[in-house]
């Protein structure tokens, strides 16, 4: 299963998983990997086709 990726390579998305009750831990952790992902700006929502 490949794994998918939006223009420039970066991922779609990150799954974080933690001990129970270190909510602190995993945001810390999101927050890292945020500030060192190079991404800057939002993604925007592209509608899918019904």
């Amino acid at each position: 299963m490949a794994t998918q990726t939006r223009p420039g390579k970066a991922p779609l998305g990150v799954q974080l998983i933690g001990r129970a009750f270190a909510q602190e831990t995993v945001l810390d952790l999101a927050e890292v990997l945020h500030a060192n992902s190079g991404i800057v700006t939002p993604v925007e929502p592209v509608p899918h086709p019904a």
